[in-house]
């Protein structure tokens, strides 16, 4: 497991700290729902290829809540834009 944040990850991070108010939240939403994007398409993928029963299963019953999440940050990501 990793002990620390990816090059990716900080570079986020930076990036965050950097913003206040309206920008910060719009940015942290934005990186949410793409990562959730990739989540979904990893379990997805996993769902249907993974070799192991135990890994397809878990990514089928896992999925749902995925996209739950995902379909939540981009009503978020709605409402901040309507707001």
């Amino acid at each position: 497991a990793p002990t620390e944040p990816s090059a990716k990850q900080q570079a986020l991070i930076k990036e965050l700290s950097a913003k206040e108010g309206a920008q910060f939240d719009n940015r942290y939403l934005e990186a949410q729902i793409q990562e959730h994007q990739q989540s979904v398409q990893l379990f997805q993928t996993q769902a249907k290829q993974a070799e192991s029963a135990s890994v397809r299963n878990y990514a089928k019953n896992g999925l749902p809540k995925l996209q739950r999440h995902l379909d939540m940050l981009k009503q978020a990501q709605q409402g901040k834009k309507s707001g």
